[in-house]
């Protein structure tokens, strides 16, 4: 076996990693203990991006799963794809903006589930809604609650009397709960459809169900990259507003913490890599048309837009 692991499975694996430490509370030591791997191995995936194969297998096998159940490659074939989202994926409506080959079937797929979700409880897709609004519509009025959990865990689904309850951790801020019970609601909507339910998918279609994309474009029109307003707005972390932003507007963004550097936007747009991304965040390199935006609700966190019509470098 190969030894190498693609970037869709290192994705998966390194979101695992950074959950487990905020889960933590930053204690890297617990988090690694809680993976089955090291601390030097978790901190060189955090730093560097090194993961290997056993690493990212024994990761997997933390989460009671495998690398391959983890990380699925994309099955999208007529026979899978909801109705209605055969037409929609020959021809995109233009309401989803500039996308990708590799993200059409997940942008088209997030962009009608949440629509329809708004759609079947007669909701105005232009008004975002909290998750556990929509989980209560969805499952049952008593589809949401707080609850200590296991291992640290931010959120899981139980079935109780033969309906699924989405168990929020008791910790959570209003703003992370709103995100995990959306990203747990979106695990059930995927599964219910037969669609790839994998991390990312279920991040992607609980931010659109948190702010479907006409949301999130009349926020923009009345607030503009204020990210903190968007944030209060939906009851979302800051960073969650950025990234939320630049899968709307589908243009180039970047989302930087002390851990990380998440980025949205057309694949041909190339940042150049993660250093000149950090140094473009601590200001020590300018490009015009790169706008910097402050998030303020978690320390060292930045997020980079980008004008693409204005670009050129300045410093």
């Amino acid at each position: 076996m190969s030894q190498t692991i693609s970037d869709r499975e290192k994705a998966a694996v390194l979101r695992i990693i950074e959950k487990a430490v905020q889960e933590a509370e930053g204690n890297q030591s617990a988090a690694a203990r809680s993976l089955g791997i090291s601390q030097q191995v978790l901190n060189a995936a955090l730093m560097n991006g090194r993961i290997g194969r056993d690493m990212a297998e024994a990761v997997a096998k933390s989460k009671g799963t495998t690398l391959e159940q983890l990380a699925p490659a994309p099955r999208w074939t007529e026979e899978t794809l909801p109705r209605g989202l055969v037409e929609l994926r020959a021809k995109p409506p233009a309401d989803l903006g500039p996308i990708t080959d590799q993200d059409v079937d997940l942008a088209i797929a997030q962009f009608h589930m949440a629509l329809d979700v708004y759609g079947r409880h007669s909701l105005d897709p232009e008004e975002p809604e909290t998750s556990t609004k929509l989980a209560r519509l969805e499952l049952g009025p008593h589809a949401v609650t707080r609850g200590e959990l296991r291992r640290g865990a931010a959120g899981a689904t139980a079935t109780v009397n033969g309906s699924p309850v989405i168990v929020v951790a008791r910790r959570l801020s209003p703003e992370w709960a709103n995100f995990v019970t959306g990203h747990e609601l979106a695990h059930l909507l995927l599964d219910r459809a037969g669609l790839p339910s994998d991390e990312e998918s279920a991040d992607y279609l609980g931010a659109a169900l948190m702010a479907p994309r006409a949301a999130v474009l009349r926020l923009y029109r009345h607030h503009g990259l204020d990210v903190a307003r968007l944030a209060d707005e939906v009851v979302g972390t800051q960073t969650w507003a950025a990234l939320r932003l630049g899968e709307a507007l589908g243009q180039p963004m970047a989302a930087v913490s002390p851990l990380r550097v998440r980025v949205r936007g057309p694949e041909s747009w190339e940042w150049g890599g993660e250093a000149q991304v950090r140094a473009l965040a601590r200001g020590r390199r300018q490009l015009r048309g790169v706008v910097k935006v402050r998030i303020s609700d978690e320390r060292g966190r930045a997020a980079l837009f980008v004008d693409e019509d204005d670009m050129g470098e300045v410093g």
